[in-house]
């Protein structure tokens, strides 16, 4: 379940957040997804 709410978060776009469609230099939606899915 913890996972899933990670995927769900990192996928909401909002404002200054990486996102699906943003990224910062250092992270991307991808490192995000496989953070939240390492934590099932």
């Amino acid at each position: 379940m913890a996972a899933l709410a990670g995927v769900l978060e990192a996928s909401a776009p909002k404002p200054g957040n990486v996102h699906p469609g943003a990224a910062f230099n250092d992270l991307c939606y991808e490192e995000l997804v496989a953070a939240a899915r390492s934590m099932a």
